[in-house]
């Protein structure tokens, strides 16, 4: 038995897909006001519960015998959804409960390293975490993946990346990334237009949510995934411009690069910290991929998984556009 915490999140729900549909038996520990439906038709075992109450964390970790936590604060849609809560408190709470159940294996989503990791609340609690898991004695795997194309992409200004995934975490119904999507989401697509954070020559090998819920269940059952920290992107290094390009021969146009200012994400972190920390933690983000790269060689992946098997951006985006009958 598997136990996915984040499981209504895009990333956990295809790893609750993959697991299920291999035959494996899956519960994952979701909230009552979530939107966990799709996972009970998948056949997930649900317990309502979270992370916050350690007699749920208990319930749902009981007769388990490894972990796959993809769970985040970073685009919250209830209260008790802030960093201090979920990335702070829960995960202490789940780690304590694993421990003590002598759990076989804990599969950790984390972040690359930055030299900006302590101002951005996502990276600067995916590195508590994984210093957490290190010291806690249990078997672990932390994955540290590339920015996700199926977020990235949208955030440039397209819904493609929206379509046909129920779970998609900018429709997880948080007041920013909603208010964003609604104004941008038609520029690439109908304008022919793409926001470019920064100037565009940072690089990044984007993967596939798809490709690292694949990883993450390889993770699983590989013995030279124990106990190590793993880097997973996607099977191209692009720059951000490149990446406009590769959607551009996908969608057959042409699309303008706008270009907004690094520094604009920076000042609107800052001014937002107070007001609304998930907002201020999105524009973070931002600002920490427009200034600094990621450069993880597909090679990284191998020992477990095939890399010839990843998505490009340019393959991505054709199928998205294929779902929406362009």
């Amino acid at each position: 038995m598997f136990l996915v915490v984040g499981a209504t999140g895009q990333l956990g729900t295809a790893v609750c897909t993959r697991l299920a549909s291999e035959g494996y038996q899956v519960r994952a520990l979701v909230r009552p006001g979530s939107r966990y439906q799709h996972l009970g038709r998948l056949g997930v075992e649900l317990i309502l519960g979270d992370l916050l109450d350690p007699d749920s964390v208990r319930s749902a970790s009981r007769d388990i015998d490894a972990v796959v936590a993809t769970a985040n604060a970073s685009l919250p849609r209830q209260r008790g959804s802030s960093f201090d809560a979920v990335e702070g408190d829960g995960y202490f709470n789940l780690l304590r409960v694993c421990r003590r159940l002598q759990i076989e294996r804990f599969v950790f989503v984390s972040v690359p390293v930055t030299p900006y990791d302590d101002l951005v609340p996502t990276f600067r609690y995916k590195r508590l975490n994984e210093e957490r898991l290190r010291q806690s004695g249990l078997p672990y795997t932390i994955v540290r993946t590339a920015p996700f194309m199926d977020e990235w992409l949208a955030l440039l200004g397209s819904g493609l990346p929206l379509r046909g995934e129920e779970a998609h975490t900018l429709r997880r119904g948080y007041w920013f990334s909603t208010l964003y999507m609604a104004v941008a989401s038609r520029l690439m697509d109908v304008l022919g237009v793409a926001l470019v954070p920064g100037h565009g020559w940072t690089r990044h090998p984007f993967v596939a949510v798809e490709d690292v819920a694949r990883y993450l269940v390889e993770a699983l059952f590989q013995p030279a995934a124990a106990d190590t920290v793993l880097n997973l992107g996607g099977p191209e290094i692009l720059t951000w411009n490149e990446a406009v390009d590769a959607c551009s021969r996908a969608l057959g146009r042409t699309i303008r690069k706008v270009h907004v200012p690094a520094v604009l994400f920076r000042l609107h972190q800052v001014a937002l910290s107070r007001l609304a920390p998930a907002a201020s933690n999105l524009m973070g983000l931002s600002w920490v991929h427009a200034e600094w790269a990621t450069l993880y060689e597909p090679a990284e992946a191998r020992p477990v998984l095939d890399t010839t098997m990843l998505t490009t951006v340019e393959q991505f985006v054709r199928t998205k556009a294929a779902l929406a009958g362009r």
